[in-house]
């Protein structure tokens, strides 16, 4: 069965702006009245987040970043000045403000985020190194490729938290 795109409806993405509070509702609609919930709005941090648990039990709107493996560098030549960076060859511009960094060494469940603080294309990344001290070396970037250097990782009192209930 094969379908025209003329046989789908197009849909936008809205915030209910009027909701109270910091966390807003957003919603995919429809011209033809489709409304569905998709996710909440962060108005004070401007973004998108869905609730996690932490490792404490609370429910927090963690903002929904993209899932990363970020990479220490050095920006000193004795490999003694860190700062972290991720990159992508694939659409850079599908990355929002936030990553979500996943502990995958232990056994439980756990994420942190971190801002994104600057896009850098590779041709204009700024001298890095890699390694450790006895053993530093200069970093080739990978010239296809866009960098997105990470800040520090976000307190969890910075996310909003909820509890899990029926109206």
């Amino acid at each position: 069965m094969s379908f025209a795109a003329s046989d789908f409806v197009a849909v936008s993405l809205s915030v209910k702006e009027t909701d109270p509070g910091r966390l807003k509702p957003r919603y995919r609609t429809s011209a033809d009245g489709g409304c569905w919930f998709l996710d909440w709005w962060d108005s004070e941090l401007e973004t998108a987040c869905d609730f996690m648990t932490n490792s404490n039990g609370q429910s927090l709107c963690i903002p929904s970043g993209t899932a990363a493996s970020p990479s220490e560098f050095f920006t000193d030549d004795g490999c003694t000045q860190s700062v972290s960076y991720m990159s992508t060859v694939c659409n850079p511009e599908a990355f929002g403000n936030y990553v979500r960094v996943y502990d995958q060494a232990s056994c439980t469940f756990s994420a942190s985020v971190r801002p994104i603080v600057a896009t850098i294309p590779a041709a204009s990344l700024p001298a890095r190194w890699v390694g450790f001290p006895a053993n530093c070396q200069p970093f080739s970037p990978d010239p296809e490729a866009t960098y997105f250097e990470l800040g520090p990782i976000m307190d969890a009192a910075m996310f909003m938290g909820g509890t899990v209930g029926v109206e």
